[in-house]
C-alpha cells in the first residue's frame, strides 16, 4: 500500500506589485484560516515595489475583506527584502511580473519556494486538497484561469471582490505539497 506523505507549509509569503490590494488580502485570507484550523506559523505579504512602503492597504481591498471576515486594517505596505528568502518556507507571488522580479532578487537556493498563487489552484468550484499541480505551467491553455491574479488596483469594487473569492478558493487550507 502506497503512503502519501504531505509536507504543510507554515511561513508563506505572498508578493504583488505595490503591497495594497491582492497580497495583503492573500495573506489576511490565509491567517483567517490558519487560526481557524489551530495552525501556528508566520504570514506576511510585501510588494516588489516600494511606492507605497508605510501605507494602509487599499480602501476597497479594506472593505472587501471585512465584509468576508477578514480584517486587514493593520497591514502596513512594505517592499521585498533578501532576509524573506530565508524566513519564508514558500513565496507566492501574483503573477509574471512579480515572479520576474522575485527570482530576480532571490538567492540561488530559494528559486523552488517560489510560485504563482494561481499555481494552486485545482479544478472545479471545491478546495483541491491534493493542493499544487506541479505541470500547471505547461497545461494553460484557451479557457482555463491564467496563472496570473489580475490587479484590481485600476478597477471597481466588483473587480476587488472577484480577487477576493479567487484568492480565497486557492487558499484553502491546509497547503501541503
Amino acid at each position: 500500500m502506497k503512503q502519501e506523505i504531505f509536507i504543510v507549509i507554515v511561513n508563506v509569503l505572498f508578493v504583488c506589485l505595490g503591497n495594497i490590494c491582492r497580497s495583503p488580502m492573500a495573506a489576511g485570507i490565509l491567517a483567517r484560516n490558519y487560526l481557524e484550523d489551530g495552525v501556528d506559523g508566520v504570514i506576511e505579504s510585501c510588494g516588489v515595489m516600494d511606492w507605497n512602503h508605510g501605507s494602509r492597504a487599499d480602501q476597497r481591498a479594506i472593505d472587501v475583506c471585512l465584509e468576508n471576515g477578514v480584517d486587514i486594517r493593520a497591514h502596513r505596505a512594505r517592499q521585498i527584502e533578501v532576509e524573506d528568502f530565508h524566513r519564508f518556507d514558500l513565496i507566492l507571488v501574483m503573477d509574471a511580473g512579480n515572479e520576474k522580479a522575485v527570482r530576480k532578487l532571490a538567492p540561488t537556493t530559494s528559486g523552488s519556494k517560489i510560485l504563482r498563487v494561481a499555481e494552486l489552484e485545482g479544478d472545479g468550484d471545491e478546495c483541491d486538497r491534493s493542493r499544487m499541480n506541479k505541470n500547471r505551467r505547461n497545461e494553460i491553455v484557451a479557457g482555463q484561469p491564467s496563472l496570473d491574479i489580475a490587479d484590481p488596483y485600476n478597477s471597481d469594487l466588483e473587480a476587488f471582490r472577484k480577487t477576493f473569492k479567487r484568492l480565497e478558493k486557492l487558499l484553502c487550507l491546509p497547503l501541503e505539497f
